[in-house]
């Protein structure tokens, strides 16, 4: 199917309305990507064209937007009489659709180019830079419906053993398990990330001690039971997590990212494996 995007003029096809590509008149100048003339809607058999003259336009012109191979959808012009259009005016249109083809492509270009720039290439996470950008909306102090929110800091324990037993592809591939294990465990609105080698960040919005604690231990238990088969050996690992939230006392965001990492060098300390909550009162809880 085809979409409308913009409309101009009469609006005998609703903006709203789903175009289908086989058979109609848009749908083969998108398929053969060159434009086209129909200046009789009398006796046509397309769909689209047949909307058309129920709504008094009786031919239309329809020119594809390429650009680089790529066809993004057609431009399209319709008149109100019979033979309106002639191969002028189809070059004519031909031109401004390589135009504006090539301004959609140019936007696409960008629009990959800024989500490369926030997505780490290994595991298709955040990176750091995107994660602190986002969570800047928290602002310099924290404010009261900021407290509804949790950060959990995670890091693979003993990564550095599998990059030393199996190599680093091996290494990698567990960071691309791990990773897309997390990502499907979370909730729409949570932020995660990989934070910078073996860890990762994780913003849960609207989430309490106590239910930040439940999703944390859900993570790591499905990361305990998680195994890779890598050229015939059977790899495991497990997670540690530091988690805390924002206090009315934390001077930025910042700071609960200190106290997050702190929780959890000591959730490393105390055995690795498990999660360990610190409070702006620096007392920590093992759950």
């Amino acid at each position: 199917y085809l979409q409308l995007y913009a409309l101009t003029g009469n609006q005998v096809i609703p903006l709203d309305r789903m175009i289908p590509i086989e058979g109609t008149f848009v749908g083969s100048v998108f398929t053969q990507q060159t434009v086209a003339i129909n200046n009789d809607h009398r006796s046509s058999r397309f769909l689209d064209c047949q909307w058309l003259e129920e709504g008094g336009l009786l031919s239309c012109m329809d020119a594809p937007l390429i650009c680089d191979a790529n066809c993004y959808g057609t431009l399209n012009l319709a008149h109100r009489r019979v033979d309106a259009f002639s191969e002028s005016d189809a070059k004519v249109l031909a031109s401004l659709a390589a135009w504006v083809g090539a301004k959609i492509n140019n936007t696409k270009r960008l629009d990959e180019l800024e989500r490369l720039v926030r997505v780490d290439p290994l595991t298709g996470a955040l990176n750091r830079r995107a994660f602190v950008e986002a969570t800047q909306e928290i602002g310099s102090k924290p404010r009261h419906h900021d407290h509804q929110a949790a950060l959990l800091m995670i890091d693979l324990d003993n990564f550095k053993t599998i990059n030393d037993q199996y190599g680093h592809p091996a290494g990698d591939q567990v960071l691309v398990e791990v990773s897309d294990t997390l990502k499907n465990s979370l909730r729409s609105d949570d932020l995660f990330a990989r934070y910078g080698g073996e860890e990762f960040a994780l913003l849960l919005r609207h989430a309490d001690q106590g239910e930040a604690a439940r999703i944390a231990d859900m993570l790591r238990e499905k990361i305990e039971r998680l195994s890779l088969r890598y050229r015939g050996a059977d790899i495991r690992t497990t997670i540690s997590v530091g988690l805390t939230v924002p206090h009315a006392d934390d001077r930025s965001f910042e700071d609960v990212v200190c106290r997050a990492d702190d929780a959890l060098y000591r959730a490393k300390q105390q055995g690795r494996n498990r999660i360990v909550y610190l409070s702006a009162s620096t007392d920590d809880s093992r759950f």
